[in-house]
């Protein structure tokens, strides 16, 4: 990681650096203080949970950086930004006795857009495609960034979400994989599927996702996991009794979408064009489902 940032400093800085002239990470945040001063700077250290490989090494080298920052305070106008997707790890960060804590001047979870910003953001004059366009890829900005403004809607869910090559179903795929420490893949895919063709109740998830072997306080700890990961939501009716049992959804529209017809189809789509899967099974099932 230190040398994969000094590069990208000196290749954005146009500076001459080596890695090896700054083998510690205080060395690093040093540099990172210095670069171009005087001159305004904003830095921003993007999944910053993936510079230690444990909490406590996460936890070091945030020690690291406040020690830096408390004998070099910057003397122009200097904004870094620590950001990440493990949220739970970040929030560690500023918590009691914690190296960091007390340092931040603003903290925030940056959700995705809800359908009214996605809905200004695409480019379909159609209400009804505005709806569509929400429920097949959802308001994170990375899916949206990929839609053809040449294509059409139908056009863009085919080779985007459906084609096995799809940009979309490709970070979808490979979303869970890239959790940090997060075991046995495979059962919380099958718990987003299971999720996904329609089952709501926790002892029939449980069945559905092939888990009956195991125990279900370690299936309710996969669930709480997907949860806190921001994949699946618990609910109940209104007006239900605290002891009514939860029901589980998809949280996120692309996710939904994925688990509920790009799976349910997915050997067809290996085998077939992708826009004529969805002219023959999914969009008269996707047009229901919304």
């Amino acid at each position: 990681e230190v040398l994969a940032l000094v590069q990208d400093l000196a290749d954005w800085s146009g500076d001459t650096l080596h890695a090896e002239d700054y083998p510690t990470w205080r060395q690093v945040f040093r540099l990172l203080l210095e670069v171009r001063n005087p001159e305004p700077l904003v830095v921003v250290l993007d999944e910053f949970q993936y510079l230690g490989t444990t909490p406590e090494e996460l936890g070091s080298i945030a020690s690291e950086l406040n020690a830096v920052w408390e004998q070099q305070r910057p003397n122009r106008p200097f904004l870094l930004i620590l950001s990440g997707s493990a949220v739970k790890t970040l929030e560690a960060l500023d918590e009691g006795g914690a190296p960091l804590y007390g340092r931040f001047t603003w903290k925030a979870k940056l959700e995705p857009f809800d359908y009214g910003h996605v809905g200004e953001m695409v480019p379909f004059a159609s209400l009804r495609d505005r709806v569509r366009c929400y429920a097949a890829f959802g308001g994170t900005p990375r899916y949206l960034a990929a839609l053809d403004l040449d294509q059409t809607l139908d056009e863009n869910i085919s080779r985007l979400l459906l084609d096995p090559r799809g940009e979309v179903r490709s970070l979808i795929e490979t979303a869970l994989v890239q959790e940090r420490g997060l075991r046995e893949v495979a059962k919380y895919q099958a718990l987003l599927r299971a999720i996904g063709v329609g089952s709501t109740e926790f002892a029939e998830i449980k069945i559905r996702a092939g888990l009956q072997s195991d125990a279900d306080t370690v299936v309710r700890r996969m669930l709480e996991k997907l949860m806190h990961l921001g994949y699946v939501r618990s609910e109940r009716n209104m007006g239900a009794k605290a002891t009514a049992a939860f029901r589980y959804r998809i949280d996120d529209p692309a996710f939904a979408f994925y688990y509920a017809f790009v799976t349910r189809f997915e050997a067809a789509l290996a085998r077939n064009d992708a826009m004529s899967v969805w002219s023959q099974h999914v969009s008269g099932l996707f047009d229901g489902y919304i």
